[in-house]
């Protein structure tokens, strides 16, 4: 039997406490293997994007999975490049690159993917040369292989690892056989449910004071507080505590238009706020009230609403808007969806109204 969250490994152990770490199992391999395919085949859900198209897949994507009375996190990776990447190039490509050589320290067994099809190429040599001080934590995976006639012509050999399975992703050929191996190699693991806090995210466009409003509701300069838009590059956490009730906060990256993402490590950060929305029970959308509500703003209010979050809309910077109305800023009548969600009119830099702020959050996650 196979569950499927829609957890990554760090909201996955945020949100429990847990008398030992789920073992993480990583799907590994150079782009347009079947990586993807694969994932999907063994989580028994469409969760991964595939495409003919080499790199996809940009970010991780995770399934927990319960086989043979083994459970443990399965990791879709993105394609791990070696030798075609220019290890000072800072672009996208180098960041999935860092993130799949990231993971592989804390990792509890390495599916390395490979096209049967095509035999053993360059890059998998490079990644064969990589995995070596991981040898005992690799099973090669020959993926598209849908016969025996076609294992016959596969060289298994030629990477030099002794625990080698071959497949069929796409027709499902020996996948249950694939779960069972991954099973056997694992320890048991006991998942040791004990309590949830509410989750807040704090999302809105760059510059519109995310971070200050952040720090400013944890009490410590935990986020970089920067008037350079960009600065937070990846979700911040800090819990919320007031007496009894306490919750979990992320400060997410500035959300620009798509056409001004720039590739790398900034659309990576977009992914992860993404995530941090769906993660969550309440969104604060913060909206730079001398600037306006731009349309970037309605979009995330929209995106918040699609995922059935609850919303507050905060209007920060209220201190340099004309009688300090949120009425007065820019286009505030023009969305008039955005009229219906609570609406809260801060200065987080002076602190004012950030206990009315606070007592409405409270309302929303603990009524």
């Amino acid at each position: 039997m196979i569950y499927n969250l829609n957890y990554n490994i760090l909201n996955y152990l945020l949100r429990y406490n847990q008398t030992m770490e789920i073992p993480k199992v990583a799907i590994i391999g150079r782009p347009n293997v079947g990586k993807s395919t694969l994932f999907n085949r063994l989580a028994g859900d469409r969760k991964a994007i595939t495409s003919r198209e080499q790199g996809t897949t940009r970010d991780r994507v995770t399934a927990e999975i319960d086989w043979d009375g083994r459970h443990f996190l399965l990791v879709d990776t993105a394609g791990l490049l070696v030798s075609m990447v220019d290890k000072s190039d800072q672009g996208i490509e180098f960041s999935a690159h860092r993130k799949a050589i990231e993971i592989l320290q804390g990792l509890d067994l390495i599916l390395f993917v490979v096209d049967g099809r095509s035999g053993v190429t360059g890059q998998d040599e490079e990644i064969t040369r990589l995995l070596r001080k991981f040898n005992n934590k690799v099973i090669v995976v020959a993926n598209k292989l849908d016969n025996q006639q076609m294992e016959k012509k596969y060289p298994a050999d030629d990477l030099g690892f002794s625990d080698i399975i071959m497949v069929s992703a796409v027709t499902g050929r020996r996948c249950a056989d694939l779960l069972s191996k991954v099973a056997k190699r694992l320890s048991i693991y006991k998942k040791e449910i004990t309590g949830k806090m509410p989750v807040m995210t704090i999302i809105g466009r760059p510059n519109a004071g995310k971070s200050t409003l952040f720090n400013k509701l944890v009490g410590s300069d935990i986020a970089i507080v920067s008037d350079i838009p960009g600065t937070t590059r990846d979700s911040v956490r800090a819990v919320f505590k007031n007496g009894e009730e306490k919750f979990i906060i992320f400060d997410t990256a500035g959300y620009r238009k798509r056409g001004k993402i720039i590739p790398g490590v900034e659309r990576f950060s977009i992914y992860r706020m993404l995530d941090a929305i769906a993660q969550s029970d309440l969104a604060l959308v913060v909206i730079d009230g001398e600037e306006g509500i731009t349309r970037q703003d309605a979009h995330l209010v929209q995106l918040a609403l699609e995922q059935s979050k609850d919303v507050i809309v905060v209007v920060n910077k209220i201190d340099k808007i004309k009688n300090e109305s949120t009425e007065n800023i820019d286009n505030f009548y023009k969305y008039k969806f955005i009229l219906k969600q609570t609406i809260v009119g801060i200065s987080a830099l002076n602190k004012k109204n950030i206990n009315l702020l606070v007592k409405e959050i409270k309302k929303r996650l603990f009524a």
